[in-house]
């Protein structure tokens, strides 16, 4: 019976989908749920393609519809195609809450059954495969608390692909190549469309396979081998194209080819971030019930010394366990590396925390395997095993509904924190995403992700008496009720920190102005431009592909200038409308692209080969 519920597909979902619903019921049943301060920022980035969707634009590329409704760059620098299923559903319902109650559920159940057969083909048990799906995605008490509370949430969605891409690299680079490299090339590709920074680790993962491979089983690569690499990553590379080569070509524009996104100095943020993954930590939270699947390898590691029953897979993952653990730690000079843009651009080692995950996972269940194979446990005692830590992991993320369903929370904070279907229209509703100032944060004024890709000089640091960095906004105050957006729950003569980019500013001959600058649907305009001006300066940060038009359709000299912002020249008119075009690069990438996805599908479909194909 449990043999069958775990390889027949039916019974193996309906499963899923009950573990997946559990966790979640407290919320469901109070219809709301604790947001984090990333929140907003993924609700704004789905209600931006939702919007797009509605009003007819199906590949979205600056923003209109949030993050101050004036053309920001996020669909260019932060991947989009995981949210459109959720902008697709939230169009049908129109309700926030629901659609991401149902999201969750259906994501943890693609992530068990991902997950599933990823462990299946690996070493063709289907038990074993459904006991590694509940460790993997219930284990992470971190994954599932943010992939509810909208944190980090496209890397959350992300880790869901994880499984595939880690040990189908592998398995490409030192072991399987034929069996893997289709898993490969879709997995990745997901990740790249989802989540760059998790792609940017896994190329440093292969790179470090490669480096192992070569200076520890040299014989194993082949001419062969090396041409499935190559290919692998040509087809990843054009079937993500549609992404990555705007980006590039944007960055390019501005002055964003030096990374992280914040152009705010790290100011210590990778160094100071060893505290809290260090092993002393990972080990009291692991006794406190905190971190269980810390507890439960640690239990495992001591089963596999006693029993003897390390296998080569099980060593190899315990190198991978100790060099996260090493790259997490004092031991590497990240006070130093930091200042480097392409390790900055890490921002906390805790990023590393999903492939130590991974690598947990993999190693408790083998070594149940391995256990298994030497003392014959019975498979119901292995499920109820798996039933047990399924139940300690929930039990997790009670700290997330304790406030929801006691009340013991201030009416400010539900303002602020509680996701309901109200709260989180209102929010949108105030797009303008508050700044590093005495306002931030309160309300539906919210700090996050509006800092990201701006110029040097559009936000600039001023060093402070600690040898750091604090942030020059160039705020000032005006009234609440003069505000470009004002916020919703101050009072109207509340004089307010604002700032530029709050109140969409524009210059005429360097004459700041408000309230001149409209959106309306995929256009933008500049209205009452005093005759005889000389230049523009557009609230809009310069990028590639805007145009800039009079009233009479003529074509306006519109050009990056030195802060970085679009300017215009001689506007010769009281009003101007600047509209953008995706630029032939970025069109080129989107045909290569799908190209790319129709022939995969094709392969996938009518070639003999589909048994290597699964996702």
């Amino acid at each position: 019976m449990i043999k069958k519920v775990a390889t027949n597909t039916l019974f193996r979902l309906i499963t899923f989908s009950i573990l997946s619903i559990i966790p979640i019921l407290p919320f469901i049943y109070k219809g709301v749920f604790h947001m984090d301060w990333d929140a907003w920022f993924h609700f704004s980035r789905i209600y931006e393609i939702a919007q797009n969707i509605q009003h007819g634009k199906l590949i979205p590329d600056v923003s209109y519809f949030s993050f101050n409704n004036q053309g920001y760059a996020v669909n260019f620098f932060y991947p989009y195609f995981s949210n459109y299923p959720i902008a697709l559903l939230w169009l049908v319902i129109k309700k926030p809450v629901t659609t991401i109650f149902v999201f969750n559920i259906l994501f943890h159940i693609i992530g068990l059954e991902i997950a599933y057969k990823t462990f299946n083909k690996l070493k063709s048990d289907s038990v074993f495969s459904f006991i590694f799906a509940i460790i993997y995605i219930f284990g992470v008490g971190y994954f599932n608390v943010r992939m509810l509370s909208m944190g980090t949430y496209n890397q959350q969605i992300a880790f869901l692909f994880l499984p595939p891409a880690i040990v189908g690299i592998y398995e490409i680079i030192a072991d399987d190549y034929h069996k893997w490299y289709r898993i490969v090339i879709m997995s990745v590709s997901l990740i790249t469309l989802t989540h760059l920074l998790t792609t940017y680790l896994l190329v440093f993962y292969s790179l470090i396979l490669v480096l192992f491979t070569i200076l520890f089983n040299h014989h194993t690569v082949t001419l062969k081998r090396f041409f499935y690499w190559i290919i692998t990553g040509a087809i990843i590379i054009l079937s993500t194209l549609l992404f990555t080569l705007p980006l590039i070509e944007q960055k390019m524009a501005n002055d964003w080819l030096d990374v992280p996104a914040l152009n705010l100095g790290s100011n210590g943020i990778i160094s100071r971030s060893v505290e809290s993954v260090s092993i002393w930590n990972r080990l009291s939270t692991a006794f406190m019930f905190q971190d269980i699947i810390i507890l439960v390898f640690i239990v495992t590691l001591v089963i596999a010394v006693y029993q003897r029953l390390f296998k080569h897979e099980n060593q190899i993952l315990l190198w991978g366990i100790a060099g996260i653990s090493v790259l997490q730690s004092n031991l590497i000079p990240y006070y130093y590396l930091q200042k480097f843009s392409f390790i900055d651009m890490i921002q906390s080692l805790n990023r590393f925390d999903f492939f130590l995950y991974t690598f947990i996972a993999l190693f408790v269940v083998l070594t149940l395997c391995n256990y298994h194979l030497k003392k014959t446990i019975s498979y119901i005692n292995l499920m109820l095993l798996s039933l047990g830590l399924y139940l300690l992991f929930c039990s997790q993320n009670f700290s997330q509904e304790k406030n929801i369903l006691s009340g013991d929370i201030s009416e400010f904070d539900k303002i602020s924190y509680f996701g309901t279907n109200d709260n989180i229209m209102k929010g949108l509703s105030n797009s303008n995403f508050g700044y590093f100032d005495q306002d931030a944060g309160k309300g539906y004024y919210r700090v996050n992700g509006f800092m990201d890709y701006r110029t040097k000089q559009q936000i600039k640091q001023r060093p402070n008496e600690k040898n750091g960095f604090n942030i020059d906004s160039g705020s000032y105050k005006i009234k609440n009720k003069d505000s470009y957006a004002p916020i919703i729950n101050f009072e109207d003569e509340y004089f307010v920190s604002t700032n530029d980019f709050i109140e969409n500013a524009v210059y005429f001959d360097g004459q700041r102005k408000l309230k001149k600058f409209k959106q309306d649907k995929f256009e933008f305009s500049i209205k009452d431009i005093p005759k005889g001006t000389k230049v523009v300066r557009t609230p809009i940060t310069y990028l590639k592909g805007f145009k800039v038009e009079d009233t009479n359709g003529n074509r306006l000299d519109g050009y990056k200038d030195s802060n970085g912002w679009l300017a215009i020249n001689n506007p010769n008119r009281s009003k101007v409308v600047i509209t953008y075009h995706k630029t032939m690069v970025h069109k080129l990438s989107i045909g290569v692209s799908l190209t790319t996805w129709c022939i995969l599908l094709y392969i996938s479909l009518f070639t003999k080969k589909t048994k290597d194909l699964y996702l």
